[in-house]
Parts: structure tokens; C-alpha cells; sequence
């Protein structure tokens, strides 16, 4: 009988997969003990699978609650893949080859961009022509938000509140980096934005810079429009401000004098943002951190939360955060 569901998620620079029980979400099975590829995993499971989940990181103004990945989803999530060419395209890939092995079972999406759906339009809109927004569908649309959702749920479990009378910083810090204001376990603001490239100094990603360097290096300096795509996607950062490593292990171990600035620039945006934060929500009940750097360095959260005398008494909270789980949750409601 089949009583399982996989769940897949794919990011800019991973995959991870989990295996359930139907019946009580019991995790079987995952990729921290087994490096089986795709094809294995399929192989192995699938005459127990009875669903498929998967992380997909931006579902564009089309898609906020989870979907049944049909033709014409599918069709609609790979028109607007270039809003998150590092994550959309590969994800899309992993759903078709799961239809093509194993057409009978239905594949579901959870998006990254749903927990964002409460972001009020004074939070979500640029200050360009409107038109824009409403021809193109040009605004904030938040990402790692199946994360920011779950750790937010975990943290008020740890307070002993409900996540409705709650207020919440929560800090996804991984190779991406992201931080959400929550207000009574609504989102109400998120660094990212119309791509998950906007916010803070990430690993690889440059985060929030003046729009009119991209004018400067294209027409001054003479670099095409792809090199600057890949230039802030990839090449910038802590990264690129080291010019050591993107792995944040490496540069907190290094003497190098650049190294030491790449830490200070990361931390010091993080306090940025969690100062304009808390100047919207004016309480909060906890500052939650997760992600491989958020959860896994407390010499990182250290460095952000030192001597921040607007946080000085509020409950400070690691939540190790479990995307899969949180899929697998939305699946099964929908099953």
C-alpha cells in the first residue's frame, strides 16, 4: 500500500530529499546518511510513494498556496524561472524527470514565496510607475518562506504562545540570507524581493546595491548584462568582498584582513535590517535564527546581536530549521 510521501527540495546549491510516513509524518528516510541520486531514490520508493512534494522558490503573483504540478503549471512556473534563475529551472527539472519515472503519482508545489501573501502593498511595492506593478507584477515577493513559516511556528511553541500573539524577527541565514518581520504569525515585511537577490550581504549574492552600478559597469565599464547577472548572483558577497571563499567556515577562520571585513560587512547589514524591523513591529516577543550559519555559528550571532541595546532583553532563539517537513505538512492537507 502506498503510505509514503518524498519530499524534494532543490536549492541554488543543494538537494535534499526526505522521506515520510502518511500517517504520523514520521521522517524514514533522507539524504544526511544515503547520497542516492534522483533516479535511485524513484527506483527504491516508488511503489510505496503516494505523493511527491517539492520546494519551489518563487511562484510569481499566479501562486501562493500549494498546487497540484499539472502540464499547464509547470507550463506557467517555467515562464517566470528567470525571477529565480537559481532556483526555479533546476527545481522544474527534478518535477518533470518525477513524472517521467513515475507517471501515476501526483507531484505537488510549496512555495517559498506563499508565507509572503500577508505583506501589505506598502510593504511589497517599489517606488516605480505603478504600471509596472500592475502589467508586469513587478514587486517584494519574499523567499524562504517555507523556512521563516516553520521557524516562526517552533519559536512561539518555545515561548508557549500561540503564533497568532506572536511578534517575530526570524533570521534565515545559509547560503542565501534573509530576515522576515512577523506580526501576530503574519509576515509583514522580508529583505528579498522581486528576486531572491535583493536584502542582505549573502554568501555569493551582493544583496541591496545602487540600482545605477548596473548602468555604470554595462555602459562604462563595458560588461554585458549576463556577466552582471552572474557577477551579483555568484561572484559577490562575502565571497566576493574576501575574495576568499563562499563558505562562511573558511573566511571566519582566516587572519586575512579582507576576510575580517567580509564578516563585519554581513553582520553589520543584518543589524541594519533588524533595526528597520523593529522599528515596524515596536515589540518583539523573540529573535529567532536558523539556517547553516544562523543556527550552526554562534560566533556569528554573536557579532550581529553585540552590545544591540534594542534587543538587550528579548529572548534570542535557534530554531534548526526543517523545510521537508514543513512541505510535507502542506501535502498531506492537500491529500
Amino acid at each position: 500500500m502506498k503510505n509514503q510521501i518524498l519530499i524534494l527540495n532543490v536549492g541554488s546549491s543543494s538537494f535534499k530529499w526526505k522521506l515520510f510516513s502518511i500517517r504520523k509524518l514520521i521522517e524514514l528516510n533522507n539524504n544526511s546518511t544515503n547520497k542516492l541520486s534522483l533516479e535511485k531514490i524513484l527506483h527504491k520508493f516508488g511503489p510505496d510513494i503516494s505523493a511527491i512534494g517539492h520546494r519551489i522558490v518563487h511562484g510569481g503573483e499566479k501562486y501562493f498556496k500549494p498546487v497540484k504540478l499539472t502540464d499547464e503549471a509547470i507550463k506557467n512556473l517555467q515562464e517566470i524561472s528567470h525571477l529565480a534563475p537559481l532556483h526555479n529551472p533546476p527545481a522544474l527539472q527534478v518535477v518533470n524527470r518525477c513524472k517521467d519515472l513515475l507517471p501515476a503519482v501526483a507531484n505537488f508545489a510549496v512555495f517559498d514565496t506563499g508565507f509572503y501573501h500577508s505583506l501589505p502593498p506598502k510593504a511589497y511595492l517599489y517606488g516605480l510607475p505603478y504600471k509596472l506593478y500592475q502589467k508586469h507584477a513587478i514587486r517584494r515577493y519574499g523567499f524562504h518562506g517555507i523556512s521563516h513559516e516553520f521557524v516562526a511556528a517552533e519559536a512561539a511553541h518555545k515561548l508557549g504562545k500561540p503564533l497568532k500573539e506572536v511578534n517575530l524577527l526570524t533570521l534565515h541565514l545559509g547560503q542565501g540570507a534573509s530576515i522576515t518581520a512577523i506580526e501576530k504569525g503574519r509576515a509583514v515585511d522580508t529583505s528579498m524581493g522581486f528576486t531572491p537577490l535583493e536584502g542582505l550581504t549573502m554568501c555569493t549574492r551582493s544583496g541591496d546595491i545602487d540600482p545605477a552600478i548596473i548602468f555604470y559597469l554595462h555602459e562604462k565599464l563595458g560588461y554585458s548584462l549576463s556577466f552582471i547577472e552572474q557577477l551579483l548572483y555568484s561572484q559577490s558577497g562575502t565571497l566576493g568582498i574576501s575574495s576568499l571563499s563562499a563558505d562562511m567556515r573558511d573566511i571566519l577562520a582566516s587572519p586575512d584582513p579582507k576576510a575580517k571585513l567580509a564578516v563585519e560587512v554581513y553582520c553589520y547589514r543584518i543589524r541594519k535590517y533588524l533595526g528597520a524591523y523593529l522599528a515596524i513591529l515596536n515589540r518583539v516577543n523573540a529573535v529567532v535564527f536558523t539556517g547553516a550559519i544562523g543556527f550552526g555559528s554562534e560566533k556569528i550571532r554573536n557579532l550581529i546581536l553585540h552590545d544591540f541595546k534594542l534587543v538587550k532583553n528579548v529572548p534570542v532563539i535557534t530554531v534548526e530549521t526543517n523545510e521537508e517537513l514543513a512541505i510535507a505538512r502542506k501535502v498531506l492537507k492537500i491529500l
